[in-house]
């Protein structure tokens, strides 16, 4: 193990560095914030922080260390190729590429990156301003993604080549790319897995969260928010076209977006199959009707008997519900948010997407809600515990004795007072307050 004291560490020997497939740990003695590799690169002449590509495995680790000033082609801070490696409690900040991959790429492999912050980072003329992915099997557990920007596609991250990648409870907030995918550019057969995650204040010209392009895996969001994000055009929080392998959207709560049309589109024979979710506030300009919900544009008849063939919807709240869509026990009603200006995305009491979703078939549905709480809950006190329409469960309210609920993250304790519980959480209209960290 090599442990940094506190300072900025520059120059040759403190940058360009190579673990030789060793397994060692290389951490600071007091956290990134004041132990930081400048890596001092530049066009004329390119540094990063490390290169993985001598047979590392997960038992090559970097721990509470910022790596800062990278300039490369390809990966600004860190370049993994078919490598493993763990990264814990890093921060990757203001780091760029010019042939994709600002702050990290990451060619095959299979590292855990886990509590790290990847911010400020740039691509400029090619994908991911954050993190490129290639034939790339990362997990990404309670990672924040701020403020990266590519010139061309995936503001956070650009992923290809069948790359699988899992992205557990991690923040995507400020991304930008100048073309699509603020925070997530998605194509040529990858399969993300995202539970839990947060997705504010992004924007692209198209696809401000997530853009899927020509794919031909499945995507799959699980508990997860997509809200006040911005897109130029299609898709305020997801586009997608072309990509047949189909996106599986199960209690996520899409609202307060802003695009030209359908803040879930679709077109050419894409799939969506979306369970348990809720789509609302969604704007085109100041209008909010189902398609600036949910949209899919006309196939010729040759392909599709309507253009709503592709897409599944089964218990799910629409702003403006016409039924033209079909499925099961869908409708319009108003959520009842606590708080949606602010991003308090609870639903109050009465609520009719309280204990209304469905929990079947078992193994499908998430065992617990984006605060990592048990679902389902009965929620409205009927004696039936059913999952809840979007990312939150209701806790059940009644005059009864005080309960205890324990969840895998958090023990609460309540106190039923007048038929409901306190909030159990803050208000997250920044987004950080919602990550269980």
């Amino acid at each position: 193990m090599v442990i940094l004291a506190d300072g900025t560490y520059s120059g040759d020997g403190n940058r360009d560095l190579d673990f030789l497939g060793k397994p060692i740990t290389l951490r600071s003695q007091n956290g990134p914030e004041l132990c930081i590799i400048d890596c001092q690169g530049s066009e004329t002449e390119p540094h990063r922080g490390i290169h993985f590509h001598s047979g590392e495995d997960v038992e090559s680790m970097v721990v509470g260390i910022t790596i800062t000033n990278g300039y490369e082609q390809m990966g600004g801070a860190i370049f993994c190729e078919w490598m493993g490696f763990t990264l814990k409690n890093c921060i990757l900040d203001n780091n760029s590429a010019t042939g994709g991959g600002g702050g990290m790429f990451i060619y095959g492999g299979s590292p855990l990156i886990q509590d790290c912050i990847i911010r400020n980072n740039v691509s400029h003329n090619y994908e991911g301003g954050g993190i490129w992915l290639r034939c790339a099997y990362p997990t990404f557990n309670r990672c924040e993604f701020v403020n990266n920007i590519s010139h061309t596609c995936g503001g956070g991250i650009s992923m290809q080549d069948r790359s699988e990648p899992i992205f557990l409870n991690c923040l995507f907030q400020g991304n930008n790319a100048m073309q699509a995918g603020g925070s997530m550019w998605i194509w040529d057969r990858s399969a993300p897995i995202l539970k839990g995650c947060l997705f504010t204040e992004n924007s692209a010209r198209g696809g401000a969260d997530l853009s899927i392009t020509q794919n031909e895996k499945c995507v799959v969001l699980e508990n997860c928010l997509l809200h006040h994000n911005v897109s130029e055009s299609v898709g305020g929080a997801i586009a997608a076209s072309s990509s047949k392998g189909g996106i599986l959207l199960t209690n996520c709560t899409i609202c307060d977006n802003s695009q030209l049309i359908g803040a879930v589109y679709a077109n050419e024979m894409t799939s969506y199959d979306i369970t348990n979710c809720i789509l609302w506030g969604n704007k085109i300009g100041e209008e909010i009707n189902q398609n600036s919900q949910i949209y899919c544009v006309n196939l010729p008849p040759e392909y599709a008997e309507s253009r709503w063939q592709y897409i599944t919807v089964n218990h799910t709240c629409i702003q403006g519900w016409t039924g033209e869509i079909g499925g099961e026990e869908n409708f319009g009603d108003d959520p009842l948010f606590a708080d949606p200006n602010s991003g308090d995305y609870r639903l109050l009491p009465g609520s009719s997407c309280i204990d209304t979703g469905i929990n079947d078939p078992a193994g499908w549905i998430p065992v617990t809600d984006f605060l990592d709480n048990p679902r389902p809950l009965d929620g409205n006190n009927d004696g039936l515990a059913i999952t809840d329409r979007g990312i939150l469960e209701s806790w059940p309210s009644s005059n009864e004795d005080p309960f205890i609920l324990v969840s895998r993250s958090q023990v609460n304790f309540y106190a039923n007072q007048n038929g409901s519980a306190p909030p159990r959480f803050s208000p997250f209209p920044s987004g950080t307050e919602a990550l269980l960290r």
